[in-house]
């Protein structure tokens, strides 16, 4: 698959990965360390955490990819190279405003926007749903920055601009 293909190839020195990040994951990967399985390697099953911990939300399928790259023969552990890998390739695959903007428009046919109670059913129900818990926590923060009209007032629908202002770091530029 692309992610796989790229980690094999973007392995060495990487621009995207700075010194605060190189420094973070470092960090994150002795938090989950596990002194049973080794030196200097952590359980496959928390790859997840790690790469979370760093601000990406990686796809199950990209999970998958992950752990079958950083441990080709099923021993069940990862070393921090490996990871830093996939690291580089989750961080170089931003979501784009039009990727939300077409999101958005599934389930908002008159272009109104979409209302908290319709966007906890997506986020809980659609794709990789989200628990009750982590989509409550994102909706908590929508209800105070996406759900007001052009003048400030409240609405009861998010609507796709407020949305992609307030979590699209590029388009806040």
């Amino acid at each position: 698959s692309n992610l796989l293909a790229a980690m094999e190839t973007t392995v060495s020195d990487n621009a995207t990965i700075t010194p605060e990040i190189q420094a973070q994951a470092e960090e994150t990967f002795k938090l989950l360390h596990n002194k049973k399985l080794g030196d200097g390697v952590i359980p496959v099953d928390d790859i997840g955490y790690f790469y979370r911990a760093l601000g990406c939300n990686p796809s199950i399928a990209q999970l998958d990819e992950v752990k079958a790259y950083a441990d080709p023969e099923g021993v069940g552990t990862a070393k921090l190279p490996e990871l830093m890998a996939g690291l580089e390739q989750l961080l170089q695959r931003p979501i784009t405003e039009e990727q939300l903007q077409n999101a958005f428009a599934v389930f908002d046919k008159q272009g109104k926007g979409v209302s908290l109670d319709e966007l906890r059913y997506i986020l809980t129900t659609f794709g990789e749903a989200m628990t009750p818990e982590e989509a409550e926590e994102l909706l908590a923060v929508v209800e105070e920055k996406c759900n007001t009209d052009e003048q400030g007032f409240k609405t009861k629908l998010v609507a796709p601009t407020a949305f992609i202002t307030n979590f699209l770091p590029q388009a806040a530029q």
